[in-house]
């Protein structure tokens, strides 16, 4: 029998001695597949719920994103343990963080977390997991999210929203709403290409500057990025791009709160989006925009906990 039949049978017997000795065998396959659906020695120990083999076998390089017979993956395991317990939880947690982690480090192609999820195949589990870590990194300073809405306008609202918060109404009728910021920073947009001066930055192709989805969507298109921007004007959504240039607009930073996971060099949990001719918060010390990000995919309004301010979500659709 060979080194990583063992490995795969020394697993699933939870055998912690012939486990150590395989990994010490730089002959042995750490993801070579064995029984009926072809599993490898992670997903077996995310099958028998032993999570100091599943770390063991993470630190030793073991890929979690390896597939069985069935296309499902060690992290996809995690989320199928039956029955629900804390052992299960904490598998499951693992598996995510390491999941996101790769996700956020690895610099390739379709390598990113909105990706990751979008192909998940329980994503409204995963997107419960990720606000989770959001909610709890922003109540441990005080504060909290507030939804918005979503379906494209998310962004948009949250920002609103936030304008809303800063600027109170004072009896005037007038307020800002996410369709007048996305009209508004649309317009800006074709403004600032027709000056030649979207970025101070010469030669940079605007349509780089968008995210990789919104590149692969548009790319084959006459004019890419004039395609883009059509999308973006009547209900695309925003990201990274749009964000800088509302904050360059508006002359007001943007602070983005996320959940993904701190990597190395890097212990914020937050992105900025500064305005031109500011390089550092330090050179800042007026008001910010401030909202949340759930891996790409859904943004939120951020205020102190029990704010008492009315903002767009109360005047949209007043609390009961």
């Amino acid at each position: 029998m060979s080194g990583h039949r063992n490995l795969w049978h020394a697993v699933r017997e939870q055998n912690l001695g012939d486990i150590a000795a395989n990994l010490m065998d730089t002959s042995v396959d750490i993801d070579a597949t064995g029984g009926k659906y072809k599993t490898t020695p992670i997903i077996e120990a995310v099958r028998v719920q032993n999570l100091s083999i599943v770390e063991w076998l993470v630190e030793c390089n073991a890929n979690i994103f390896a597939t069985d017979v069935n296309n499902n993956n060690a992290v996809m395991h995690s989320y199928e343990i039956k029955p629900p317990s804390d052992i299960a939880d904490s598998i499951q947690h693992f598996m995510f963080t390491t999941a996101t982690q790769s996700c956020v480090v690895k610099d390739e192609p379709g390598c990113s977390l909105s990706n990751f999820i979008a192909d998940f195949k329980h994503p409204e589990r995963m997107m419960s997991q990720c606000q989770q870590v959001l909610c709890s990194r922003l109540k441990l300073l005080g504060l909290s999210m507030r939804d918005c809405g979503g379906d494209g306008d998310c962004l948009f609202n949250s920002v609103a929203d936030q304008l809303c918060l800063l600027y109170p109404l004072k009896g005037e009728p007038k307020f800002v709403t996410g369709n007048d910021l996305r009209q508004s920073v649309c317009a800006y947009i074709k403004k600032r290409i027709l000056m030649k001066n979207l970025f101070p930055m010469d030669g940079l192709n605007p349509f780089d500057m968008i995210c990789e989805a919104d590149q692969k969507k548009h790319r084959n298109a006459d004019d890419p990025f004039n395609s883009y921007m059509n999308e973006l004007e009547l209900h695309g959504w925003g990201g990274s791009f749009v964000i800088k240039m509302l904050a360059i607009m508006m002359e007001i930073p943007i602070r983005v709160w996320t959940s993904k996971p701190r990597i190395a060099g890097n212990n914020r949990d937050y992105d900025e989006f500064l305005i031109e001719g500011k390089d550092g918060t330090e050179d800042w010390d007026g008001d910010w925009i401030v909202i949340a990000n759930e891996t790409d995919l859904h943004f939120q309004s951020v205020s102190f906990i029990g704010d008492p301010r009315p903002g767009l979500c109360e005047i949209l659709q007043p609390r009961k």
